[in-house]
Formats: structure tokens, sequence, C-alpha cells
């Protein structure tokens, strides 16, 4: 079954607690929503994690955290690594406190290294990093690394799934709003590349990574270098559009969780998906 949800809190929301945000979601028939600790973990993150929780508890609504935007594995700088790494096993340990089995993470940039460079540096920081939480306290929570959006960033398709192969426990998120942005309208001119990148993640990950496989989802304006700005489904410019991507996961049998992230409107656009979904397969 594929599940749908949203990322964060949609404007009509802005002002409610999340007790009232986990009931809405309950109400509306939402199956994810995403936490966003984008900023870095909060003060008394214990506290906010236990309220989380228990707002969600009972709602058969399953919890995803998003780690800080600035995580940089391709950085040269140790400094700069441990301070990515800090963030990163942070956003590990609130996961753990609301009962998450997956973050979210941005892998990093590219900055003014070779595209060979950079990579090379990743790869061997998230070995490092792999290893270090192997011997960490056991627990079920995966990393999921996320394809990016602006060209100078490390998160092509093909990139995510060489960082994925180095660990048990990296997994993908593929972004498809970020894959048509860097370039420059994918998905949009030619839906069939959806199956195309979907079949790739199928010849590539093992079965467990694929039953598990997490995908981000928003329509987003960009430009030469790639993503600008998130917009909404009312958008019928820039897209991606969300059905040939359903279609395909259909097709090949894969369950995916779905986040969408569109600007404001994510709570009815998830839900738009969700009853698309449910019309394609139920009838």
């Amino acid at each position: 079954m594929i599940k749908f949800g949203m990322a964060g809190k949609s404007n009509i929301l802005e002002k409610c607690d999340i007790r009232e945000v986990a009931d809405y979601c309950f109400k509306i028939g939402l199956d994810l929503f995403e936490y966003p600790i984008v900023h870095g973990l909060p003060i008394h993150h214990e506290v906010i994690a236990q309220n989380v929780k228990s707002a969600f508890d009972g709602k058969n609504i399953a919890l995803s955290v998003h780690a800080p935007y600035y995580t940089n594995f391709s950085n040269p700088d140790p400094a700069k690594i441990e301070s990515t790494m800090g963030y990163v096993s942070a956003a590990l340990l609130f996961a753990k406190e609301v009962g998450s089995d997956r973050i979210i993470v941005h892998p990093g940039s590219q900055r003014d290294l070779s595209r060979s460079d950079a990579m090379s540096i990743a790869l061997e920081n998230l070995a490092v990093f792999g290893n270090r939480i192997d011997l960490q306290e056991p627990n079920n929570v995966y990393i999921y690394l996320e394809t990016l959006g602006i060209i100078r960033q490390m998160g092509t398709v093909e990139e995510i799934l060489q960082m994925c192969s180095i660990h048990h426990k990296f997994v993908p998120c593929l972004d498809f709003g970020h894959i048509n942005s860097r370039y420059c309208g994918l998905l949009k001119k030619e839906p069939s590349n959806y199956e195309d990148i979907l079949k790739l993640c199928k010849d590539t990950l093992p079965e467990n990574k694929i039953n598990r496989l997490h995908i981000h989802f928003s329509k987003i304006i960009y430009g030469n270098k790639g993503e600008r700005s998130h917009t909404t489904f009312a958008d019928d410019i820039y897209g991606p559009d969300f059905e040939p991507m359903i279609d395909a996961l259909i097709k090949l049998n894969i369950n995916a969780n779905i986040i969408c992230e569109s600007a404001g409107t994510q709570d009815m656009d998830a839900l738009t998906m969700k009853q698309y979904y449910s019309s394609k397969v139920y009838n």
C-alpha cells in the first residue's frame, strides 16, 4: 500500500499546536506526518518529542523527521564534518524519542570542489558515520538521503543510490520535485522518466530498501541553476504532475511513503494524491 501525508504545518494549521495538527491529519484521512527539525534539535527536545509522540499515538499516522538543512557530508573540513554528523545524530535521537523509524537528510553541496572529489569525500564520510552508528545503541531508525534540486548540490538519483549502497541503514528519499527542477522539467516534459527512475532503484537496491522507499513530492519553480521555490498543485507550468508517479508505483508494485511538500497546501494536495491512488487501486 502507498501511504500519503504532509510535511510540517499547512497554512490553515499555522497557529495550531501539535495535538490539533495530529487530530486534523486523522480527521481528513492522512497516513503520515513529517516533523521538521530543519533548524536544529529544539531546546527541551525530550518534552517536545513526548508531546509529538502522544499527539499521534493511536491515530495510525506514521511519523518521519526531517534533519537540519545544513548538513554537508561533502565538506573537506573535518570540523564541519563533525558538525554534520552531530546534526544527523541529534535527528536520530529525536526520531527515536517520537517513535519514528526514519529521518530525512540532505547529503551536501559540491561547493568549489569537482563533482568527483565532492562525491569521494561524501562516500568516505558517510562510511565513517555508518560505522559510528553501528557502535551506538541499536535502534530501528533509518537514514534517508534525499535527492536535491539545485545543480551544485550533491544528490542526483545516481549519487543517492551510490551513497545508499555503503550502509544497510541508508535508504533513498526520492524528491521528484527536486529531480524535475535540477533537470529543468525532466518529469513534466517526459512523465515516463518516473518509471525509468523507479526501475533504476529496483535494479540497484535490495528488496528491503525498495519496500521502505520514501518520497517527497511537490511542484517547484526552477531556473537554470535548479530549484527556486515550492508552489502548489494549482501550478500548471513547472510541475511535475503526480499522476504518472503514482501510476508508475502501482505498475511496478512499489509501496512507498509519499510526503507532500507543497507551499502551504500540503494537506489538501496530499489528500488529492491519496484520492487519486484510491480511485486507481479500488476501481
